[in-house]
């Protein structure tokens, strides 16, 4: 059982520049909802980037895996709960529950986080406040962790391209993990976008943008409803998706 303190709740209401067409939050508003909340937590254990950022540290997303049973509908109230579920080395997972308001899963999300020293841009070694916090953190009860396996896409068939702009950037000034996931969705044909509904949805990040960056968002559909995902800058890939 996790402790108390390593579990947060935040409360939303889908307003209307939340929804979709089909006026239903969006999956890059459900992606914004678990992340606030997991800000929020992080802002109330004291483990955010006002307490990190003068030691010269950083989170950064890893990976990402959603499944979505149900979007919330315009003017619906939803809830998300947050908690980190363990480590695995260099690694941080945290876990996701998107409620409705008689307490039904709509979505969860699985993430894995590393620590970055905003100077090197490396990996950082987790200083002893943030271990006696991770290993807190230990339980059995978790999502299953985001997979690692992500087909290549091999002949795309949707290519756009993106630039990052100011207002792009978070507060370690790269690109929010936000827009990597808004354009890959943006990279799936819009008639499968109209007429069908997202299930699951895997993201990883190899390497990380900045201001001025052009990103190339490459789509190909292995099977009907299945599509893999690759951003790549200057040839190279540093986001795949599934």
């Amino acid at each position: 059982t996790i402790p108390d303190d390593l579990q947060h709740r935040e409360s939303y209401r889908v307003r209307g520049y939340d929804v979709d067409l089909h006026k239903r939050a969006s999956i890059p508003t459900i992606i914004q909802m678990m992340h606030d909340a997991a800000m929020e937590h992080v802002l109330k254990l004291g483990l955010s980037a006002i307490e990190l950022e003068p030691l010269g540290l950083g989170w950064v997303l890893v990976r990402q895996q959603l499944q979505v049973h149900a979007q919330p509908a315009l003017g619906q109230t939803v809830s998300v709960l947050t908690r980190p579920s363990g480590r695995d080395r260099a690694f941080a997972y945290r876990d996701f529950y998107l409620f409705d308001d008689s307490g039904n899963v709509l979505a969860t999300a699985s993430t894995t986080w590393l620590l970055m020293d905003i100077h090197s841009r490396r990996i950082a070694r987790y200083p002893d406040f943030i271990n006696a916090w991770l290993d807190r953190s230990q339980t059995p009860d978790f999502l299953p962790r985001p997979g690692t396996d992500f087909p290549p896409v091999q002949n795309p068939e949707i290519v756009k391209t993106f630039q990052v702009n100011w207002h792009d950037l978070d507060f370690n000034r790269h690109l929010t993990n936000f827009y990597y996931q808004k354009w890959m969705l943006e990279s799936t044909p819009p008639e499968i976008l109209e007429n069908y509904r997202l299930e699951e949805y895997r993201i990883q990040f190899k390497g990380e943008s900045l201001l001025g960056d052009s990103l190339q968002v490459c789509a190909e559909a292995l099977e009907p409803g299945v599509f893999a995902y690759s951003a790549q800058k200057n040839g190279q890939e540093i986001t795949s998706g599934y």
